[in-house]
C-alpha cells in the first residue's frame, strides 16, 4: 500500500472512531432511564404509568423556605408501589434563610433505605452573589449529608454550573444540558437531556434523565 493509501484509509478510519465516540455520548446509548415530576405534571395515571420502562423518578418536595409540592407525597406513596429507585428533591431559593430550607425538607422529606440520597436544585441566582449562594448551599449541602447520612447530589444547569459552581463543591452532580449529546466537560453522574419528553400516564411535557452507569451502579447513589 503507497504512502497516500495509508493515509486515505487512516483518515476513514479516524473519521468512523469520532462518530463511534460522539454516537456513544447520545441519550439513548445510556440504559438506566429516569423522569422527574412535581405538580407541573398534575395527576398521574398510574395504571398507565406502569408500563414504562423506567429505573428512577426524581420528584419535587420542596422549595425555599416554606413551600412544600402539592402532589409530592400523593406522588411519593404510589411510587411506593412500582419497580423504581425513588428520589426527592429540594428547589433552593438563594435570598432565603438557609436554616428554613434545610428544615422546609427534612419535615416533608422521610428517606428509607434503597431510596435515592437527597438532591439539591440549585438554577437560579435571585440576584444573590456567587460567594453568598456557594456558602448557603454548602451549609445545606452538609447538614442534609449529616442528616440522612448521605452525600446530596446537586442539579443545576451547566451554564449554571459553569459560571457559579465549577471547584465549589465535591457533590455528585445532576446535569440538565438540553442536546443531542452529553456535555463531556462536566463530571455528570446524572443528565437531563429533554424538557419536552412523553410518557404514558402523564399528559403534557416531562423532563427527561439517563445515569451514566447500569442500573446496579445506582445503588451506589441510594441510602443503604
Amino acid at each position: 500500500m503507497n504512502p497516500i493509501s495509508k493515509t486515505l484509509v487512516f483518515f476513514i478510519l479516524s473519521l468512523g472512531i469520532i462518530n463511534l465516540t460522539a454516537c456513544s455520548h447520545e441519550a439513548d446509548n445510556y440504559p438506566t432511564k429516569g423522569i422527574d415530576i412535581s405538580h407541573y405534571q398534575k395527576r398521574i395515571d398510574w395504571k398507565k404509568f406502569k408500563e414504562n420502562n423506567l429505573e428512577f423518578v426524581l420528584v419535587k418536595a420542596t422549595e425555599g423556605g416554606f413551600y412544600k409540592d402539592s402532589l409530592f407525597q400523593h406522588n411519593w406513596k404510589n411510587l411506593d408501589q412500582l419497580p423504581v429507585v425513588k428520589g426527592a428533591y429540594h428547589f433552593f431559593r438563594p435570598k432565603v434563610a438557609v436554616q428554613q430550607q434545610i428544615q422546609n425538607f427534612i419535615e416533608a422529606v422521610d428517606l428509607q433505605s434503597g431510596d435515592l440520597v437527597p438532591v439539591l436544585d440549585i438554577e437560579v441566582t435571585d440576584k444573590v452573589t456567587t460567594d453568598l449562594i456557594v456558602r448557603d448551599i454548602r451549609i445545606w449541602l452538609q447538614y442534609i449529608e449529616n442528616h440522612y447520612n448521605a452525600k446530596p447530589i446537586v442539579y443545576t444547569y451547566k451554564s449554571f454550573y459553569e459560571q457559579h459552581l465549577k471547584g465549589q463543591i465535591d457533590n455528585p452532580i445532576w446535569i440538565a444540558y438540553y442536546n443531542r449529546s452529553a456535555a463531556t466537560d462536566i463530571p455528570w453522574e446524572f443528565w437531563q437531556y429533554s424538557d419536552n419528553g412523553s410518557i404514558q400516564g402523564i399528559d403534557g411535557a416531562v423532563d427527561l434523565n439517563v445515569f451514566f452507569g447500569k442500573k446496579e451502579e445506582l445503588q451506589q447513589y441510594c441510602l443503604p
